[in-house]
C-alpha cells in the first residue's frame, strides 16, 4: 500500500475495501476525466494566447536582453517550488483515499493538516530566499555577465518571490480539488487567469515596458485566479475551512514522508530541467541565451500541457480504481494513455523540426532564430520527458511513488551532469541531447517495466495490458 501503516483509525485498508460495482465506479472516473480534459482545452486556449500572442509581443517590445533578464528571474524563482515538499500531491492522494472511504472527517483532517504544513514550509522558503537575496551577490549564481544588471534583477526577484510564495499556499486548493476529482474546476479558473494575463500583457506592455510589469501580469493574474478558486471552494465546502482541531500529527508525518517521494518523482526532475539547466545557460550564454532557452521551455510546457490535461485527472482516478480492485479499468486507462502519448509525441517529432524554423521566427520576430537540428534534439528531449511523466503519474496511482522517487533522484543527478557537458560541448543542441540521454537511460525504460510488473502481480495477464 502507498500510505503508511499505523493510521488504520483514519482509513480502511485496501484489502478490506470490497470491490465496487464496475459500472458505477468506471462511469464516475471516466466522467471526471472527460470533464477535466474538455475544460483543460479551454485553459490551453488561454495558455496559447499567453505564450504565442502576448509573450511574443513582450519579447518584441522589451527586446532580447530585457526579456532575457525576465527569463532569468523565472528560471531562478521556480526553485522555491521544492519547498512544498510534495505536500500538494500527497494531499491529492489522501483526499482521494478519503473520498473512496466516504470519510468526511478524514477529508477535513487531510485538508487542515496539509494546509498548516504547506503554510509553514512556505514561510521557511520565504525566509531562506530572503536571506539569499540579501546576502549573496547575484553574480555568484549567474556569472559576471550579469554584473551590470543586478539592480534590475533584484527588484524583479523580490516581486516574483512574494507572488510565488502566495501561489504556493493557494496551490493547496487545486491539489484538494484533484483529490475530489474536480480538476475541471481548476482548469476553468486557470483559463481565466491565463486570458487575464494575456490581455494585461498585450495592452499594458506598450505603456509599462518593465520587467516588474511583466511579472505582475503573468504571475499576478495566475495568483488572482487561484484566490478566486479558493474562495469558491470554501463557498462549496465551508466545512473544509482549516481548524486546529482537525490537525493530526500522524497525518503530518505521513504527508511529509510521502510528499518528499512525490517531490522527487514528480517535481525535482522538471525543476532541474527548467531552473537548473536555465542557470547553466545563464553562466555559459548570458541573458539573451536564457531568453531563447526560456522560450523553448515555454513551448515544451505548452506541448506537455496537452499530456498533463490527461494525466492530472487520471492518476487520482487510478488510485480510486486500484484501491477498489478494479484492475481492468486500470489496465484500460494505462493502455489508452500510452497510445495517446505515443501518437502525440510521434507527431511532435515530425512536425517541430519541419515547421518550427519557419513558424517560430514569425511569432517571436526575426531575432529569434533556431535551426532544425536544435528543434529535432528538443523534440527528442520532449518525447522522452513526456513518456517519463506519463509513467510516473501511473506509478503514483498504483502505489509505487517511493520506488519511482528513488530512480528519479538517480536520473536527476545524471541529467544535470550530462546537461552541463552537453551545453559546454554543443550549446543548446548538446544541452537537450544530454537531458534526453539521461532520461532514456534511467526512467525511460524502468518506469513502464515497473508498471507492467505491478499490474501483473495484481493478477493482470500481459495480454490485458
Amino acid at each position: 500500500m502507498f500510505l503508511r501503516s499505523g493510521l488504520q483509525r483514519y482509513r480502511v485498508r485496501m484489502k478490506d475495501i470490497p470491490p465496487e460495482e464496475p459500472l458505477q465506479g468506471s462511469e464516475r472516473r471516466n466522467r471526471a476525466i472527460t470533464s477535466a480534459v474538455f475544460t483543460s482545452l479551454a485553459s490551453k486556449v488561454g495558455t496559447v494566447i499567453l505564450q504565442f500572442v502576448s509573450i511574443p509581443i513582450a519579447y518584441r517590445v522589451l527586446g532580447e536582453e530585457t526579456f532575457g533578464l525576465y527569463s532569468t528571474i523565472v528560471v531562478s524563482i521556480g526553485t522555491i517550488i521544492l519547498f512544498q515538499i510534495g505536500i500538494g500531491p500527497a494531499l491529492t492522494h489522501g483526499i482521494s483515499r478519503a473520498v473512496t472511504d466516504k470519510d468526511k472527517l478524514l477529508e477535513k483532517q487531510y485538508f487542515t493538516t496539509s494546509w498548516f504544513l504547506l503554510t509553514a514550509f512556505t514561510l521557511i522558503a520565504g525566509f531562506l530566499a530572503s536571506l539569499v537575496l540579501s546576502l549573496v551577490p547575484l553574480t555568484f549564481f549567474f556569472g559576471e555577465k550579469y554584473a551590470s544588471f543586478e539592480p534590475q534583477l533584484l527588484s524583479g526577484l523580490w516581486l516574483a518571490l512574494g507572488i510565488i510564495l502566495l501561489e504556493l499556499i493557494l496551490n493547496h486548493t487545486e491539489k484538494a480539488r484533484e483529490g475530489f476529482l474536480q480538476a475541471h474546476i481548476n482548469n476553468l479558473f486557470g483559463a481565466t487567469g491565463n486570458v487575464l494575463g494575456a490581455l494585461t500583457i498585450a495592452v499594458g506592455i506598450h505603456f509599462f515596458q518593465s520587467i516588474e510589469f511583466l511579472i505582475l501580469a503573468v504571475f499576478g493574474s495566475r495568483a488572482l485566479a487561484r484566490i478566486a478558486n479558493t474562495a469558491y471552494l470554501f463557498i462549496q465546502r465551508p466545512d473544509l475551512w482549516p481548524r486546529p482541531r482537525y490537525y493530526r500529527k500522524p497525518l503530518a508525518r505521513e504527508m511529509i514522508s510521502d510528499g518528499i517521494a512525490f517531490t522527487v518523482s514528480q517535481s525535482l526532475t522538471s525543476i532541474i530541467e527548467l531552473n537548473g539547466c536555465g542557470l547553466l545557460v545563464a553562466r555559459f550564454g548570458g541573458p539573451i541565451a536564457v531568453g531563447h532557452f526560456q522560450i523553448m521551455m515555454q513551448i515544451s510546457a505548452l506541448m506537455m500541457g496537452v499530456i498533463i490535461m490527461f494525466t492530472t485527472p487520471t492518476w487520482p482516478a487510478v488510485v480510486d480504481a486500484f484501491t477498489r480492485k478494479d484492475f481492468a479499468w486500470v489496465s484500460k486507462a494505462t493502455r489508452r494513455l500510452w497510445l495517446l502519448v505515443g501518437s502525440y509525441c510521434g507527431a511532435v517529432l515530425l512536425a517541430l523540426p519541419l515547421l518550427g524554423t519557419f513558424i517560430l521566427p514569425l511569432i517571436f520576430g526575426s531575432e529569434f532564430q533556431v535551426t532544425w537540428q536544435i528543434l529535432l534534439t528538443f523534440a527528442i528531449y520532449f518525447a522522452i520527458a513526456s513518456w517519463g511523466h506519463t509513467n510516473s503519474s501511473l506509478l503514483i496511482g498504483v502505489g509505487l511513488v517511493k520506488k519511482a522517487a528513488a530512480f528519479s533522484l538517480l536520473e536527476t543527478g545524471i541529467l544535470f551532469l550530462l546537461a552541463a557537458i552537453g551545453i559546454w560541448l554543443g550549446g543548446l543542441m548538446g544541452l537537450f541531447l544530454g537531458m534526453a540521454a539521461a532520461m532514456f537511460a534511467v526512467t525511460g525504460w524502468l518506469f513502464p517495466l515497473m508498471l507492467l510488473t505491478r499490474l501483473r502481480l495484481k493478477s493482470l495477464t500481459p495480454a490485458t495490458i
